[in-house]
Order: structure tokens, then sequence, then C-alpha cells
């Protein structure tokens, strides 16, 4: 997926969320705006916007001198949603098909993303995604493919988010060979090998880092050690609007299907979809 000139206001309103994070000095501000402006001059739209806004981030960082400022909001939440493990496993574990819950229930944590959003309603959210509709045109795709595939790479994406992941990949590692990958740094409140170890997903299946610290994938900078769980996979499950944003127009061995929620009006216009709706689709 490419980038639009809507893009960049927002690319401005993360940093200044972030920067809010570790400080309020105005001069520090002026100055990661002018090294985001002066960036963004010499970059192509062509990118994905998830690519642009990983080095608008990096500036608050580098200026603030701050490695990880969403830590306390990511453990917060870890937090939050680790108290939930015992009532999802059991809502997934008696479901007439706990795949289908086990996926409605992970959509439903992709929520928890405090890159983009800043307010939510967590129980309200559970509530409709469990509740709610679900595309079983791609669920019953997904089921073909799952059932001839051996080995399942699982690219995770928020903190937080990644417990509502567990139930599921508990479920697919019955049957399945599954890698989970985190990223390799802090990088807004993505999830890393910190968060996994905490979700307890590093205690139930391989769990590897991509190699880099860049929102969605970016497979230059990526690991042999990702790169290769990527070509063996014979079916790939991406979560979240970035892993999407930048795995779009990659060409990939196998299938790769999205899960998240529409929660950007750019990207829901460029996918055709209405805004907040869930979406579960095949590359």
């Amino acid at each position: 997926m490419k980038s639009y000139k809507k893009c960049i206001a927002c690319f401005y309103k993360q940093a200044k969320r972030t920067t809010n994070l570790v400080t309020d000095d105005p001069e520090k501000l002026k100055e990661i705006n002018r090294k985001i402006a002066s960036y963004l001059k010499g970059v192509s739209l062509k990118r994905a916007p998830a690519d642009l806004s990983t080095w608008t981030v990096k500036f608050v960082y580098g200026v603030t001198g701050c490695a990880d400022p969403y830590k306390k909001l990511k453990d917060k939440y870890n937090r939050i949603a680790k108290k939930a493990i015992p009532w999802l496993k059991k809502m997934v574990v008696n479901a007439p098909d706990p795949i289908l819950m086990g996926l409605k229930v992970a959509v439903a944590g992709n929520i928890i993303d405090l890159g983009i959003l800043t307010e939510f309603d967590l129980d309200g959210t559970i509530k409709k995604a469990i509740g709610g509709g679900f595309p079983l045109k791609s669920y019953k795709e997904f089921r073909k493919v799952l059932d001839r595939s051996k080995k399942i790479l699982y690219i995770l994406d928020n903190s937080g988010e990644i417990v509502f992941d567990r139930p599921l990949i508990e479920e697919l590692i019955k049957n399945h060979a599954v890698t989970a990958a985190v990223k390799s740094g802090p990088i807004l409140n993505d999830a890393t090998m910190e968060d996994a170890a905490f979700a307890g997903l590093t205690k139930i299946t391989r769990v590897i880092k991509t190699g880099n610290s860049c929102l969605g994938v970016n497979w230059r900078l990526s690991s042999k050690e990702f790169k290769k769980a990527f070509r063996e996979a014979g079916l790939i499950i991406s979560k979240g609007q970035a892993n999407y944003e930048t795995l779009d127009g990659m060409k990939t061995k196998a299938p790769v299907f999205f899960l998240m929620q529409s929660k950007c009006p750019v990207v829901a216009k460029y996918m055709g979809v209405k805004l907040g709706v869930v979406l579960f689709l095949r590359k």
C-alpha cells in the first residue's frame, strides 16, 4: 500500500502524541517537526504509511533520548489484558468451532492500538467482536489452507493485544507448528519478546524476532531467521494495520490472511470498507 497526502498530518500527530509521553518541552517538539518536515521532503509517497511512520517516530526517540516512550502504557495494557486470559481461553475451548472463536477473540484485541487510538472500550470491543459478524467467506477459505499447512507464521502486532492471540495460537499448535514473530526493539506499542513472555506465548510456541524495530514488515531489514520462517510457512497470519500496509503489495509464496479492524479512514477507503469493521481477508 502507498501513502497519501492525508497521511502526513497523521505522522505529525503521532509524533506529538509520542513526544508528550516523554516531555512537554515545546522546543523538543519544534526540533522533531523540523526533522520530520526535512525527512518527508526527500521520500516518496509510494512507500507504505507504516514505513514512513517508523522513521518519523524514531526522530522522537532520538531527540527526546527515550528509547521506549510507550513502556508504561504497554505494561499497563499487558496487565489488564492478562487478567482476561482464563475467561478468553474458556470461551474459545468451549466454542462449537474453537478456531473461529479464536479468530474473533484475536481481532477483538486489535483495538488496543496506542499508536493510532487514544481511547477505546475494551469490554465493549470484546463483546462486539465475539457476538458480531465475521467474514465467514474468508474463514471457509482459511480453513482449507489451514488443513493443508503444516507450518504457520503468526505475525504479532501490539502489546496487550498479544494476550488475545494466545487462545487462537493454543488451538493452532494442536495440529500445526506455529512460529510467532515480534519486534526486535520498541516502536510505539508493538509487541517485543518481553511482551510475548509476559503473555505466556514463549512457553507454548516458538517466538522469534523480526530483526528490526520497524512498524509492519520491513523485509530489507528483517533477520535471516524471520525470512526463513516467512519462506517456509505454508500459511501466514498477519495481525494489524501496519502489517497489512507493508505486506499488501509484496509477493509471497504462502497465502497471507490479514486479521484486523479498520481504524484509519485512509486505509479503510483504500480497502473499500467502512471504518471500524472487522476484517479477515486473504492477500
